[in-house]
């Protein structure tokens, strides 16, 4: 399991496939994730909980994860 990413949930990512992480709370990255939303290229891994972090794929999808971003990048680094 060392090439994926776990975040959270029982949910993994391919660590190769992150190219940034973010947090949601800007109103530009607001707009972005709705534009990714109506072309079908969002995944909610958040099952109801708030909105955390906005993972960037480089496969051109965003990952919503209810883990910060701090918790992700210390994951992603280990």
């Amino acid at each position: 399991m060392n090439k994926m990413l776990h975040l959270g949930g029982g949910e993994y990512l391919a660590r190769e496939q992150v190219v940034l992480i973010a947090r949601p709370g800007s109103a530009p990255l607001k707009r972005l994730i709705r534009h990714y939303a109506m072309e079908e290229k969002v995944i909610d891994l958040t099952h109801g909980r708030r909105t955390r972090a906005v993972i960037f794929t480089a496969a051109g999808f965003l990952v919503l994860s209810p883990l910060r971003p701090q918790t992700l990048a210390k994951r992603l680094l280990a």
